[in-house]
């Protein structure tokens, strides 16, 4: 049944577009447009018989339809933690993994011991963290780092060792921001982090699938956001401790992917989608003049895939496809506020989604000209399905797949 009803209308398109050449209407079209009508009125009339069962639009895959694959904090985090054992050479590194800077005014920075018994390490935190920046707090006079300390302890006294944890409040004890227990420390988000020896440190993960080496080689300078609320996943043991403080150089995890879609036929671009994959969330809709942004795309894309894929979804255009390895983009190590693609004319015609313009989209267009009101023949979107409709598809006749789009 459905075959035959493509079958009619190839044949009423053929008759059609035989007979539209002749009207006063169609002489302003010349050159290569009245050319590619007259190739498609030819075509129609002569392989319409032959039209056969598969001509049925392929559905592009739902992989934006994957899970999640990144967590990253929106909130001050601890960073990095080191204890001497019996000595005092420790720190505590804050991270701020937002892209604004964070003003800590009567902050408390606390630790507590496996039985449960909590003490002030600093009393009263003060000081600003840079967007994507960090903040280094230690012990006043054991500190031997070479990276100097935003903030001392408040004593000489306080002091962490083995099996403790490591407590921010934003206020005076009231309001926690973030905690760290290690060891057989008694609190802890989930389960807890390793003890790290007297000359390590523990340290939190960019990503999900970051290692001990990772952190220590290529996601060195991706910052430490990850944060599944679970203090065992979230960090790693590191044999070199890398404290930093509120001068160090910025380490944003994540970036802005901008760029600009325009429709063949169309003033006005806005609602077309774009989406970004592996993970759910990285999407846009363009506005009017066709740009869009998506925020928080983390450098690196999965544990399984470090490339991003890009892909445009509006119907009656060709569909484009981006691959995206965000490392490529890296300036001195460093991932950069944005990162842009150019603008890009959407081919017009592929009314029947199977990404291909053919004949079975002139079909389309032929059966349904003449109609007002919303059509998927109606290819410029003005409301009636006309002369320049089957100047669109036809001058994009034979243009077909998935084409390369690159910032």
């Amino acid at each position: 049944m459905r075959q035959g009803v493509l079958l009619f209308q190839l044949y009423r398109s053929s008759l059609f577009l035989t007979s539209v050449l002749w009207v006063p209407s169609f002489a302003k079209y010349t050159g290569r447009r009245a050319t590619s009508l007259l190739i498609a009125a030819s075509l129609l009339a002569s392989l319409w018989i032959f039209a056969a069962s598969s001509v049925y639009a392929r559905p592009l895959a739902e992989e934006d339809t994957l899970p999640p694959t990144h967590v990253i904090a929106d909130h001050v985090v601890i960073s990095e933690v080191r204890h001497d054992g019996t000595g005092s050479n420790e720190f505590v590194e804050l991270y701020n993994p937002t892209d604004t800077p964070v003003v800590m005014s009567g902050w408390r920075l606390r630790r507590k011991n496996s039985a449960g018994t909590e003490e002030n390490l600093v009393v009263t935190l003060n000081g600003t963290i840079p967007a994507y920046g960090y903040f280094l707090i230690g012990h006043g006079t054991g500190y031997t780092g070479t990276v100097a300390l935003d903030v001392a302890y408040s004593a000489p006294s306080n002091a962490l060792t083995n099996n403790f944890t490591v407590l921010l409040y934003s206020d005076a004890g009231v309001t926690l921001v973030d905690k760290v227990g290690y060891g057989t420390a008694a609190d802890f988000e989930g389960s807890q982090a390793p003890n790290p020896s007297a000359t390590a440190s523990i340290e939190r993960k960019a990503f999900y699938f970051s290692t001990a080496v990772d952190m220590g080689a290529g996601h060195a300078t991706l910052g430490n956001g990850y944060d599944s609320n679970n203090n065992s996943n979230d960090f790693v043991l590191r044999t070199t401790p890398n404290p930093q403080n509120s001068s160090s150089l910025p380490e944003p995890c994540c970036t802005t992917i901008t760029g600009a879609l325009k429709r063949q036929g169309r003033t006005d671009h806005s609602g077309i989608e774009v989406v970004m994959w592996p993970g759910t969330g990285l999407r846009a809709t363009t506005a009017s003049s066709g740009q869009f942004s998506i925020p928080n795309a983390p450098a690196i894309a999965s544990g399984e895939t470090p490339t991003y894929t890009l892909e445009v979804s509006v119907p009656g255009y060709l569909t484009p496809r981006a691959t995206l390895d965000l490392r490529d983009h890296l300036v001195g190590g460093y991932l950069p506020p944005s990162v842009t693609f150019p603008e890009l004319w959407l081919y017009a015609g592929d009314i029947n989604g199977d990404n291909r313009i053919n004949i079975f989209d002139l079909a389309r267009v032929g059966s349904h000209y003449g109609y007002e009101g919303v059509s998927p023949a109606d290819v410029n979107g003005d409301g009636k399905v006309n002369i320049q409709d089957l100047a669109l598809v036809s001058g994009n006749f034979g243009r077909e797949s998935i084409y390369v789009w690159e910032p």
